[in-house]
């Protein structure tokens, strides 16, 4: 095909052009090789190699491996990218990893369009795109020199060079996007949380025990302490600033009274998100507090680096129904949504007044009376 008497470059020349990857990619496709070297090494030795056999190795839960690799999601923390680093370089039977390239190929990936080097092939295959380009520019400069006069009196080589272009068109709005549930659908936490079960301990511990998987803790309302997840992220490449959730109480009745309340571990378990919150709907205005200090009231979030915010509930007398509402900085203006359980209120109930359980019936630990101790205690782990 020709256009201004140009041959355009083959259509795979544009592919690659827009084929080249981005510093989040650079390092999915880091660790899938990484990961190849590793599965090698395993069936060398005789050894069968999984990315369970990797998340048990690292600390680091099946789920997010396959997000880090896959290029679905970037590591929240670089340390725990470290650990799966290392882990499989262990399992290759490498020397240590570089640990400063990682780190380096980490940065990149969280930053919006970060910086990677292009491999010197890459660059040969844009040269037939600009020649391309080239040419045609110079098609354009000389045929503008030689043209007749145009309806608006000047040649075409002065419409070109000296007529004022029109303004860009304003991009639109950034779009927050924000997903809830309870825990653990997004991440995974290292935390137990407690579940309100109207019956009796033995006959919970037989609905969850035994490996069933007709019923899980997320079939269970929460009570005393319960963990909601807010994935965010944005439509567009335009960063936006997300401040802590916000708890809107909707209703405050009074707590059950027959049944007990079991501390069970959240699953899947192992690396925590950054945005880490707590808030106690027992109070009359319940106030968002951060777990640990980031140094700043808002979190940077796009469509490049999304975010997961991690919010504790505490709640010892209120059978409690509430919203979440976020609030965010998008081009100078505040802006602000409120967030739902799937259309739906989220509920807990209090601690108070109840038999409290602890175990794990998944793997066989029966549920044992536990007392003396405050309910935040265990739902903490601690």
């Amino acid at each position: 095909m020709k256009i201004l008497g140009k041959a355009v470059p083959p259509v795979a020349a544009w592919r690659r052009f827009f084929r080249l990857k981005a510093g989040a990619k650079t390092l999915a496709s880091e660790l899938r090789s990484l990961e190849l070297q590793a599965k090698e090494a395993c069936i060398a030795a005789g050894t069968a190699y999984s990315r369970a056999v990797l998340a048990a190795q690292s600390g680091v839960s099946k789920e997010a491996l396959s997000a880090w690799v896959n290029g679905q999601r970037t590591p929240q923390d670089s340390d725990n990218l470290m650990k799966v680093v290392t882990a499989l370089t262990n399992l290759s039977g490498q020397a240590a990893p570089d640990e400063s390239l990682w780190r380096e190929l980490w940065a990149a990936a969280r930053r919006d369009g970060g910086p990677s080097k292009k491999p010197a092939a890459d660059k040969k295959k844009l040269r037939p795109l600009v020649k391309w380009v080239a040419g045609a520019v110079t098609t354009i400069l000389i045929g503008g020199v030689f043209a007749p006069i145009t309806s608006n009196g000047r040649g075409i080589l002065w419409n070109i060079l000296f007529t004022v272009p029109s303004p860009a068109p304003k991009h639109a709005p950034e779009e927050l996007k924000a997903t809830t549930a309870w825990c653990c659908r997004f991440t995974a936490v290292a935390e137990n949380g407690g579940f309100y079960w109207k019956g009796s301990a033995s006959t919970l511990d037989s609905a969850l025990g035994g490996g069933r998987s007709d019923m899980s803790v997320s079939d269970l309302t929460p009570a005393g302490s319960g963990v909601v997840e807010i994935l965010l992220q944005t439509s567009g490449t335009e960063p936006i600033y997300v401040a802590p959730p916000k708890v809107i109480v909707r209703s405050r009745g009074k707590n059950v009274k027959k049944g007990m309340v079991a501390i069970l571990p959240l699953f899947p378990q192992g690396s925590s998100a950054p945005g880490e919150f707590t808030a106690d709907v027992d109070e009359a205005a319940p106030v968002t507090t951060a777990n640990r200090s980031s140094g700043s009231q808002y979190y940077y979030v796009s469509n490049a680096s999304p975010e997961i915010f991690i919010l504790t509930v505490k709640d010892a007398r209120y059978d409690c129904r509430f919203d979440i509402e976020l609030s965010w900085m998008e081009q100078g203006q505040l802006r602000s949504r409120i967030l739902t359980n799937n259309g739906r209120h989220f509920q807990i109930l209090g601690s108070s007044g109840l038999a409290w359980y602890s175990g794990d019936p998944a793997i066989d630990e029966k549920l044992k009376r536990v007392s003396g101790r405050p309910f935040y205690s265990y739902a903490s782990g601690n």
